[in-house]
C-alpha cells in the first residue's frame, strides 16, 4: 500500500516519540488507516536510510536531457548499456490503485455500449501515448503493484 508522504511521517512519528507513549504497531496501523506490514516497512525504511520519500525513477530520455544541459552529447543507446551494466533495469510504469479503480469503472461504465456502432479495421495503429516510457530501477527493488498498463492503440 503506497501512502503519502505526511502519512510515512506520521507513523515514525507515532512509534518514536520521545514526550508520549510509543503506540504498538497494530494501534499505528489503526490510527493510520493501513496495513501492519505498510508500517513496519516504513518503519524500517527509515532505520535503515533515514529518507521517507518515495524512489524517484527516470527514463533514459530524462537522464539524457539532464545530461544534455551540462553540455555533454549523449546518445540514448549509450545510456541503455551503461545503466544495464550498473545493474539497473527497465521495467513499465504499474498501475496504482486509483488507476486499476478508474479503469474499473469505465468498464463497467460500457457494459451495456453498443459496440455495433464502432467499426474496426487492421489497416493502421495511431497510438494515444508514446510507448517507449520505461523506467530504469536497481534489480530486486520492489514494485508496488504487479498490474502494468497496456498502452492505447486505436486501429483504423
Amino acid at each position: 500500500m503506497s501512502l503519502e508522504l505526511y502519512q510515512r511521517y506520521e507513523i515514525v512519528f507515532l512509534a518514536k516519540n520521545q514526550c508520549e507513549p510509543k503506540f504498538s504497531i497494530n494501534r499505528i496501523a489503526k490510527l493510520v488507516k493501513c496495513c501492519r506490514s505498510t508500517v513496519i516497512r516504513w518503519l524500517k525504511r527509515q532505520t535503515e536510510t533515514k529518507d521517507l520519500h518515495p524512489d524517484e525513477r527516470f527514463t533514459s530520455q530524462q537522464i539524457q536531457e539532464q545530461v544534455k544541459g551540462d553540455g555533454i552529447n549523449v546518445n540514448e543507446r549509450t545510456i541503455h548499456r551503461r545503466l544495464n551494466e550498473a545493474g539497473f533495469r527497465y521495467s513499465k510504469p504499474l498501475l496504482t490503485e486509483h488507476h486499476q479503480n478508474k479503469w474499473l469503472r469505465w468498464a463497467t461504465s460500457m457494459l451495456n455500449f453498443h459496440w455495433n456502432r464502432v467499426m474496426a479495421s487492421d489497416e493502421t495503429v495511431f497510438r494515444l501515448h508514446n510507448v517507449k516510457h520505461f523506467y530504469w530501477q536497481r534489480r530486486g527493488d520492489r514494485k508496488m503493484c504487479r498490474t502494468t498498463k497496456h498502452t492505447i492503440k486505436v486501429n483504423a
